[in-house]
């Protein structure tokens, strides 16, 4: 079986609905997370795994609110990265509880990433990982995990991809990067917890020391995971050249 680290379940997956209330302060409401997203990207990791091992990183879904009411309220960058850590492993534990009753061959547990080894792999097709502080983010994790198993693929998933925003004057369509490319963009961003880049400097080191085959990929097609990983689903995606 293949080996895939797959990041996905940031927060571009939240939504505006059409909730109305008669009480004005209650429309609040109407901003959700996006539940049919999460409920695609549960059915494509199980189906997925039949034939595959995935191992997998969530990302932070809304947890930039969380971190912006501590900023504000004055809280360091450690509170903050403990903060996003905590929103993150919320996610993270409902889709685990959400595969276990899909009867998904998934570890009964979130696997801290220190104690990761690829030999769960023998015994179950699909691991999620808990983020833990010590990462620059959730994208940084899902490389970190990729560096510890050989000839594994990762893959991201992300709002909007091929089309990029951060380190461009205008919306562009990048099709491959060169790791210098995405060094150069990333010098231009300030590393805090819950900023967006496309990928942090710690990810693009580990890539680069470890060689790993890397792909992004817009989180909209995360209905096609199955037929990615089985190399006939044709979406558009963007190549990282090592």
């Amino acid at each position: 079986m293949n080996t895939f680290v797959i990041k996905a379940g940031g927060s571009g997956n939240i939504i505006e609905t059409d909730f109305k209330h008669e009480i004005e302060w209650l429309k609040y409401r109407r901003i959700q997370i996006d539940a049919k997203y999460f409920s695609t990207l549960i059915e494509s990791l199980t189906t997925a795994s039949y034939d595959n091992k995935i191992v997998y990183v969530n990302g932070g879904v809304a947890a930039f609110i969380f971190i912006d009411l501590a900023r504000n309220l004055g809280l360091d960058n450690e509170n903050l990265d403990e903060i996003g850590c905590r929103i993150v492993n919320t996610t993270s534990y409902i889709i685990l509880e959400s595969l276990k009753n899909k009867s998904a061959k998934v570890y009964p547990e979130l696997i801290n990433p220190l104690e990761f080894r690829k030999e769960i792999l023998n015994d179950y097709n699909l691991i999620l990982i808990k983020a833990i502080q010590g990462f620059k983010s959730t994208d940084s994790l899902a490389t970190y995990i990729a560096s510890q198993v050989q000839e594994s693929e990762l893959m991201f998933f992300k709002k909007g991809i091929p089309i990029y925003h951060v380190g461009f004057e205008s919306p562009t369509k990048v099709t491959e990067f060169k790791l210098s490319d995405l060094e150069n963009i990333g010098a231009k961003v300030t590393e805090v917890p819950g900023n967006n880049a496309i990928l942090d400097k710690e990810s693009i080191n580990i890539i680069k020391k470890k060689m790993i085959k890397t792909v992004l990929y817009n989180s909209d097609d995360i209905d096609k995971l199955d037929k990615i990983i089985s190399g006939v689903g044709l979406v558009e995606k963007t190549m990282i050249r090592l």
